[in-house]
Parts: structure tokens; C-alpha cells; sequence
């Protein structure tokens, strides 16, 4: 059985977790020659970070909404909601039926686990794997306080790994999120 994988993230623009991520194609590209990439985004800005023209990848976006322009007027036809969202990524999710999830943020965390929670049901969920890349507390606390550590915790119990560049972001996870030690590896540098 070919190997998928499934990169979900928010979009492809310049950083630090977009240049992971392309590391992380070229680096399964050249090691496993019959594997599929998928990537997911919400939005698609490709102009600063170039993910590989192969293939065996394929990069989709979210429609988000649609803007009438005039010189008069802007109007913006469909608004984005976090449920339509959803909605496209399990659309896109069941369509390519991934052997492997990847996700870089917290909030695609908590959607894909859903889509993961019911495929364990029928025992066909691909494996799970959450990118950690900051000390989530202090990051919640100070950029998005709406965003509960129950959340976070849901997420962790369904995913089957969870990676994470620092001791520290480790000891956070597992003691304020409650996070199975066993399920955390901590790859300081995970691209190479």
C-alpha cells in the first residue's frame, strides 16, 4: 500500500513552519519514492515559499470567500466560517483517504481529530501527527485566550504523535495539557 500523507495548514506565505513544511516534502520525495503529498491550506500563497512541482504532491485551497470589486463598491459575497471550513477539509480528508495526517496548528488540531476519532471507529484512521512549536500556555494565554486547554487536551488524546523542537514545549504539554508523555517526540531539529 502506497504511503499518503496529508499536510494541513493555514497557508503557504514566508516562515518558519512553511519552510518546515517544505523540507518536509523534499525530504519524503527523495526517501520514499511511491509515497503522495496532499496539502491543504486556507489560503494559497506560494510566491514565497516553493513546495516541490512533483507529481506525486498536489497543493489545495480553501475558496474562502469571494470579493466583487468595483470602483464604487466592495462586496464580499461569502463570508468564511470556521464550520465551512471544516467541511471542506473532511471533503478533502475522505477524497484522497491519507494514510498520514499532519497538522501545524492548534485549531486544525481540533478539526482534523474529529475526522480522525471517527475513522478509529471503523478502524481505518490514518495516523495523527501534531506540530507543537511553541510553549502552547504562554501562547494562549498571551494570543488567543478564547482558545481552551480543553480543546488541546482532545486533541492530544487522539493523536497518535506529537512533535515538538524543545524540552520545554514537552513539559508544558504534559503538564498543563495533560499530554501521554509517550505520545511526544521531541526533535529539536525534525526537518533534517
Amino acid at each position: 500500500m502506497n504511503q499518503h500523507l496529508a499536510i494541513i495548514f493555514w497557508d503557504l506565505g514566508i516562515g518558519g513552519v512553511q519552510t518546515r513544511i517544505s523540507a518536509v516534502v523534499e525530504k519524503i520525495l527523495a526517501t520514499h519514492p511511491k509515497a503522495f503529498i496532499s496539502i491543504m491550506l486556507y489560503e494559497r500563497k506560494t510566491n514565497e515559499v516553493v513546495i516541490s512541482n512533483n507529481p506525486r504532491v498536489s497543493i489545495v485551497s480553501f475558496p474562502g470567500s469571494y470579493t466583487i470589486k468595483s470602483r464604487f463598491f466592495t462586496k464580499k459575497i461569502w463570508r468564511f466560517t470556521t464550520l465551512q471550513f471544516a467541511l471542506w477539509m473532511y471533503y478533502q480528508l475522505f477524497t484522497v483517504r491519507p494514510t498520514h495526517v499532519l497538522v501545524f496548528l492548534n485549531r486544525l488540531s481540533f478539526l482534523v481529530a474529529w475526522y480522525v476519532l471517527l475513522l478509529k471507529i471503523f478502524r481505518i484512521a490514518p495516523r495523527f501527527i501534531i506540530n507543537e512549536p511553541v510553549v502552547l500556555s504562554h501562547y494562549l494565554k498571551t494570543k488567543d485566550p478564547r482558545w481552551g486547554p480543553h480543546k488541546i487536551t482532545f486533541s492530544h488524546r487522539v493523536a497518535d504523535t506529537i512533535i515538538v523542537a524543545a524540552r520545554s514545549v514537552k513539559d508544558d504539554l504534559i503538564h498543563n495539557f495533560h499530554t501521554a508523555p509517550k505520545k511526544i517526540i521531541l526533535i529539536r531539529s525534525w526537518i533534517k
